[in-house]
């Protein structure tokens, strides 16, 4: 977001005023979503409190449990995305 720098380490940072919250800060990535293969982004973690120090903010991830669904005759079969499927006709 606007106003925030990347640094070399693989972070980012931003100078706010002593005393601004992390509710405040955290507004600036309220539209911002990251992506992590297989899981889906949930949102940010960080304790909400008034800025004194270095504040860590962390991704939230849920792990994407896919499967598919397939009905054949009648017959509902459910596989696991990944699976391999031979069949006869």
């Amino acid at each position: 977001p606007a106003g925030w720098l990347y640094n070399i380490n693989g972070t980012y940072e931003k100078i706010v005023d002593y005393g601004t919250t992390t509710k405040d800060v955290m507004a600036d990535w309220e539209n911002v979503t990251i992506e992590k293969e297989g899981y889906n982004f949930t949102g940010w973690s960080y304790s909400s409190a008034t800025i004194t120090s270095t504040v860590t903010v962390d991704p939230l991830f849920e792990e994407v449990n896919m499967t598919i669904l397939y009905v054949f005759g009648g017959v509902i079969a459910t596989f696991v995305v990944g699976a391999v499927i031979f069949t006869r006709l």
